[in-house]
């Protein structure tokens, strides 16, 4: 059970760091179009 717990923290972790990292990247996207 503890097991399970830990895998299901460990997705979350990367699922906000995977979520982060698109804003970033549409981010820079959006910029990089506007200034050119």
């Amino acid at each position: 059970m503890m097991k399970m717990e830990k895998n299901v923290n460990i997705q979350l972790i990367f699922r906000d760091q995977f979520i982060s990292i698109n804003s970033w990247l549409v981010d820079l996207i959006v910029n990089n179009q506007t200034n050119q």
